[in-house]
């Protein structure tokens, strides 16, 4: 025992508060990780990774295929999330102001256009609203502009 030296307070202290920051920092860094792996949102549904359904197909072909059907998916899923109506009723208030806009000699806009206004309208992640008011006013501005 005669050859140990005896340590400071000074010098354990510093050992100390070294061996506290590296836990710390491995701490920072794993949760870091999990929270990536776990916390991350999905991926999001992009024209590219979408698939187009039939319903998609049939409103792209109304169009006169102006767009790509994965276009209009993408907007029928985003609306989805958003609208009390599904799929099929967000499809069907679209191509009935479609057909209104048409019947008032309103030929520029697509149904495509029409999704997208509307997707733009209404905010994501808050209580899902009706979306015929919005798309029925949308259709009058236009009717009348």
């Amino acid at each position: 025992m005669a050859g140990r030296r005896r340590q400071s307070g000074g010098s354990r202290l510093r050992a100390y508060g070294l061996l506290i920051v590296g836990v710390l920092a491995l701490a920072c860094l794993v949760g870091w990780g999990v929270g990536k792996v776990f916390i991350s949102p999905g991926p999001e549904k992009t024209a590219g990774s979408a698939t187009a359904g039939p319903l998609a197909q049939q409103m792209a072909a109304a169009d006169g295929g102006v767009g790509l059907p994965v276009d209009y998916q993408v907007a029928l899923d985003s609306l989805a999330g958003k609208c009390t109506q599904g799929e099929q009723g967000i499809a069907a208030l679209v191509d009935d102001g479609h057909k209104t806009l048409e019947a008032h000699g309103v030929t520029t806009l697509t149904r495509l256009s029409m999704l997208q206004y509307l997707d733009g309208e209404l905010a994501a992640g808050v209580a899902k609203a009706d979306c015929a008011a919005p798309l029925t006013q949308y259709v009058t501005s236009k009717e009348t502009g």
